[in-house]
């Protein structure tokens, strides 16, 4: 196999193993839209400190909305104070107010459902 050809080859390869990360990332959705499936995902603060999504849990609500409890555990760094904090990982980053709970930082999300 000639030089260039082994180069073309290995440069394709590793973009088609990079892909799947890519559209995985894309797919998610955004913490907001989707929290339960970040469960598990690690977020750092602008403070350092470094939380987990532990656990979401839906609230009862109605049709016109969704209620949920986004449960997070801090893994480095103190717990954040109460207040809004921008919560980062990779590429996205959404603001979220946390409050303490008893098991760690939590957020209480209220989404309204678009109506025709």
């Amino acid at each position: 196999m000639k030089r260039r050809d082994f180069l073309l080859r290995s440069a394709g390869a590793a973009l088609l193993g990079a892909v799947p990360l890519g559209v995985a990332a894309a797919v998610r959705g955004s913490l907001l839209d989707d929290p339960l499936a970040w469960i598990g995902t690690r977020f750092t603060l602008a403070d350092g400190c470094a939380l987990e999504l532990a656990g979401v849990e839906q609230l009862p609500g109605d049709r016109h909305s969704t209620q949920l409890r986004l449960q997070f555990r801090t893994l480095a760094g103190s717990a954040p104070c109460e207040g809004t904090h921008a919560l980062r990982s990779g590429w996205s980053e959404d603001a979220l107010f946390l409050q303490a709970g008893r098991e760690g930082p939590v957020a209480c999300v209220n989404r309204l459902h678009a109506h025709a």
